[in-house]
């Protein structure tokens, strides 16, 4: 379909600020008035604030609403799709006597650009609050189309004058919100409702999930949920018992394909689920995959070949961000699952893939050769791997980690691998290592020749327990800037030697258990950048440097940073530095 510069134009003259005083007779108000331009080609939700221009007015109650005054209100939706909004009250101050049937607002359309108006909705302020937007108007606008409408506030002549509705205020604006295509989306604050994965009852015993092309909620039903965004396109989710004891099945349908901008959380927690069907499901809009698979520990095979990610986004600057966004921890603690098909994944837009495959221990094989990661940032890949303790290949060949800033725990027990090829990774943005390649047990040759490491702070535990490591070529290390180098090498049994003569540990201040343990490493090599006068040598930190480490020059037993230099007594040995 041609990309075409799209817009949704709606125009207002509304009531922003009632205020009911003097005898009962009349309201005395305040009336703003704005037009306003909304540009939807990205699909972005846009809530209108509206600036001021006040007219003073009066209604008198009245027996039949086309006596009082109304609001001019237009929209045009110059799209080729038909698009869903909403007209709503963002009300600041409603007293109780006016938080009824006799307060009311009536609304008329006209689709001839105003030749004529006929009364579509009335409705009442009755079920109006502060805490919650009072929609008036949910409506699909098609596509090319023009509407028009008159909104009326008025007081019901009938009204008996001793409700105490003399001198009782309202204030507030009347508001737009552009919810999208005309569609039925599941609504987007589904991780915060008490939908079905927060309740514990049913959570952790639903067996099944299918998205289905109906609302027919059987008698046997033991529960629904109302999942819509629109009341235009209502989604219903809803369990029956499963075959076996105390299980359950869960449905969510809707008589239309069913959309959700959002997707996070939706299968959290569902420790027992084992089948899944996303027929009637499009993502061709989702943007947010968050934690969707998350907990779910039985799920042994899972069909994505259907799903359009290209739209899939969030953020990554923080933890938070990371967590909740995106795909981050979107497989996470799938522990049963022996494979994973993501070929058909676009992730070019993606900026989250914090611990995405968290602990999913049963994996063997992984090809993700096909991920666009350019534009994951920040802490997106944070602990993406840790515990796949299982995977034996993983195709990382097209990795692009330019914006990557945390790699802390990426290949955390990745413990059968033999090797991985990272030479894909731009670091130049990383300042955390930690714990990178930690407990990876079976890596025998590491290739890092293209590691920039210049702006790293943390290597703390980086290659700990990289046990079956022959040989280690760090000489691209920049650590300049390093401060913590707590137990980096800590466990490479395997080691014979370790070359750091390009280490500059002028601002290190920690480098407790450094090299504990690697008990046949017999020699390393350090330069004149070797500088421990910023590590303490205290009770706390700083003690075990060298533990087990017997096969070393001069080892006597000592294990703290006394020992750490070359020369008379050192267990380090000195080799001068080449580079630049």
């Amino acid at each position: 379909m041609e990309n075409k510069n799209k817009y949704l134009i709606i125009t207002f003259i509304f009531i922003a600020v009632i205020i009911i005083t003097g005898t009962f007779a009349w309201l005395s108000y305040r009336s703003k008035k704005t037009s306003l331009v909304f540009t939807v080609g990205d699909m972005n939700n846009m809530q209108v604030t509206l600036s001021p221009y006040q007219i003073d007015a009066e209604i008198d109650p009245e027996l039949d609403y086309t006596d009082s005054d109304y609001v001019n209100v237009t929209a045009t939706n110059n799209r080729d799709e038909a698009m869903n909004y909403t007209l709503y009250y963002d009300i600041s101050e409603i007293d109780s006597a006016l938080q009824s049937t006799d307060f009311k607002y009536t609304i008329e359309r006209s689709i001839d650009n105003g030749s004529t108006y006929t009364e579509y909705i009335t409705g009442d302020f009755s079920a109006a609050n502060t805490t919650d937007n009072f929609i008036t108007l949910d409506e699909d606008i098609p596509a090319e189309t023009t509407y028009k409408y008159r909104v009326y506030v008025w007081l019901d002549g009938y009204t008996n004058p001793n409700t105490g509705i003399e001198g009782a205020t309202f204030k507030g604006e009347l508001k737009a919100d552009i919810v999208g295509l005309a569609r039925a989306y599941l609504t987007e604050d589904i991780a915060t409702t008490n939908a079905f994965y927060k309740e514990d009852t049913y959570r952790e015993k639903i067996v099944s999930a299918s998205f289905v092309d109906y609302i027919n909620v059987p008698a046997n039903a033991v529960t629904t949920y109302d999942l819509k965004s629109s009341a235009k396109h209502p989604i219903t989710a809803w369990l029956v018992p499963g075959e076996e004891t105390d299980t359950y099945k869960l449905y969510i349908g809707a008589n239309e394909k069913i959309y959700g901008k959002t997707l996070y959380r939706l299968f959290y927690g569902m420790k027992r689920l084992k089948n899944l069907n996303f027929s009637n499901l499009d993502t061709s809009d989702t943007e947010n995959m968050a934690s969707m698979f998350n907990g779910c520990s039985s799920l042994i095979s899972l069909d994505l070949s259907g799903f359009d990610t290209s739209k899939v986004s969030g953020s990554a600057n923080t933890r938070g961000e990371a967590v909740a966004t995106g795909m981050g921890s979107m497989f996470h603690n799938c522990t049963s699952l022996a494979s994973l098909d993501l070929s058909n994944f676009n992730t070019s837009n993606v900026a989250s893939m914090y611990s995405m495959f968290w602990n999913c221990s049963s994996l063997t094989n992984l090809d993700l050769s096909n991920f666009n990661t350019v534009n994951v940032n920040g802490y997106g890949m944070n602990s993406m791997f840790y515990g796949c303790s299982n995977l034996t290949e993983l195709n990382l060949s097209s990795f692009d980690t330019r914006n990557v800033t945390n790699m802390t725990n990426m290949f955390f027990g990745c413990s059968k691998l033999e090797s991985i090829n990272i030479s894909s990774f731009n670091t130049s943005n990383v300042t955390i290592m930690s714990s990178m390649f930690r407990n990876c047990s079976s890596l025998i040759s590491l290739d890092l020749s293209n590691f920039n490491t210049s702006n790293v702070t943390n290597l703390s535990n980086m290659f700990n327990g990289c046990s079956s490591l022959v040989n280690l070529n760090i000489s691209s290390f920049n650590t300049s800037n390093v401060t913590i180098m707590i137990a980096m090498f800590s466990g490479c049994s395997s080691l014979t030697s370790l070359d750091l003569s390009n280490f500059n540990t002028s601002n290190v201040t920690t480098m407790n258990t450094m090299f504990a343990e690697c008990s046949k490493l017999s020699n390393i090599y350090v330069s004149d950048l070797w500088d421990t006068s910023n590590v303490a040598n205290d009770n706390s930190s700083n003690k075990f440097l060298f533990v087990d480490d017997v096969n070393l020059p001069n080892y006597s037993g000592i294990t703290d940073i006394s020992k750490a230099h070359y020369g008379e007594g050192g267990y380090l040995t000195y080799k001068a530095y080449n580079g630049s």
